[in-house]
């Protein structure tokens, strides 16, 4: 029997069976049951609501009771490596004490026949279908985990967002994630599949609650079946639109001129925004910066206004000057600097064939030009 095969088999115990074999997928579908038909249930004692996680050598109790008059039982269950084996003959006793003896995922179902159907050989009868319709298979986890991670850096709402889990010790893991949005409501990624990361596109901005559920293809699609991540967050920015503007686009490299900023961020339906931390930077600080360097920080106030003032350097050229808000930066505004006039004599020197004045422009060094007035003795 192949691997694929033992997931989805079970070899009923020659105790109660002989020879004749039993595949889950073979039962009926809920459909084909009438109102009336038997069902079961099974229950973990202690763990009602959730999968059970424990040490190996923890014992986990089952027990089974069902609609089948004078049911008789039997448990069945998968150990990690996916073979399924029975835990003995059909009888009155509805409870089974699992031990495990290894770390992985294990899953218990339980059959029930009635006694008169048990004496008659009639297995085609037993039934482990609960009243929803599923079978009724439920997980232990044995030093099993399941580790939830989100992006570490925020996503602007309307982009994409992706989050993903890993599975220890669960065989054949099978995921689904679940979020809550900043409304508080609850949606999940769909049916449980192999795909171990879920991406989504996110409309609303704010903090975005994840938690992802792992389980064994077989086990049954709730907490009593499956095992739940970490809780983990992620922010979600809004969509801004940011215009910039600036007074002087040509300032002279005198160290001294200045040119004021102003950032105008509104929401994507154009409303101010205001609290809004925006980042003004400078492509070349030697041609323009800020009194913290390349790059200084405002908050926009009421009406959704933040300025910096930024001031020319001695180097002649050109720099470009951007505003970042919530990581959308706005079109980027040039600032030309240009030589200044010379405004003072800085120096008088004599060689002995020629005689040389250097000017300079007041507050720069960079304005320094040399003439030649006459040739010495002349």
């Amino acid at each position: 029997m192949n691997q694929m095969n033992s997931r989805t088999m079970k070899k009923i115990s020659s105790l109660a069976m002989g020879s004749s074999m039993m595949i889950l997928s073979m039962l009926p579908a809920a459909s084909a049951f009438a109102q009336t038909a038997p069902t079961v249930t099974l229950t973990e004692v202690g763990h009602n609501t959730v999968a059970a996680q424990v040490s190996v050598g923890s014992p986990v109790v089952f027990t089974a009771s069902s609609t089948v008059s004078n049911a008789e039982y039997q448990f069945w269950v998968e150990s990690p490596n996916g073979t399924w084996t029975s835990t003995g003959a059909y009888s009155s006793n509805n409870s089974y004490t699992l031990t495990p003896s290894q770390s992985g995922d294990y899953l218990v179902t339980a059959y029930a026949l009635s006694s008169s159907q048990l004496a008659t050989g009639d297995y085609a009868a037993a039934t482990n279908i609960g009243t929803d319709g599923n079978q009724q298979v439920d997980g232990v986890f044995v030093n099993s985990s399941v580790t939830l991670s989100t992006p570490s850096a925020s996503v602007v709402a309307g982009h994409a967002f992706t989050v993903s889990a890993t599975a220890t010790n669960i065989y054949d893991a099978q995921y689904q994630f679940w979020y809550e949005n900043p409304s508080g409501t609850w949606k999940q990624s769909g049916n449980y599949s192999s795909s171990n990361s879920f991406t989504f596109t996110p409309s609303q901005s704010g903090t975005y609650t994840f938690i992802a559920y792992a389980k064994s293809p077989l086990a049954i699609n709730d907490p009593e079946g499956a095992l739940y991540s970490n809780v983990a967050s992620g922010t979600v920015l809004p969509v801004v639109h940011i215009g910039l503007t600036d007074s002087a686009s040509s300032l002279t490299n005198n160290g001294k001129s200045t040119d004021t900023f102003t950032a105008a961020v509104t929401d994507a339906n154009g409303n101010p925004m205001s609290g809004v931390a925006v980042t003004f930077t400078s492509s070349a600080s030697g041609v323009v910066s800020f009194a913290s360097g390349t790059a200084t920080t405002a908050t926009t106030n009421a009406s959704g206004i933040a300025t910096a003032t930024g001031t020319a350097g001695i180097t002649v050229g050109t720099a470009l000057v951007t505003a970042e808000a919530d990581m959308q930066t706005s079109h980027a505004v040039t600032v030309t600097t240009v030589q200044g006039a010379a405004t003072g004599i800085s120096g008088v020197t004599v060689s002995p064939s020629i005689a040389t004045v250097t000017a300079s422009q007041s507050g720069s060094t960079a304005y320094n030009d040399t003439v030649t007035i006459g040739t010495a003795g002349t």
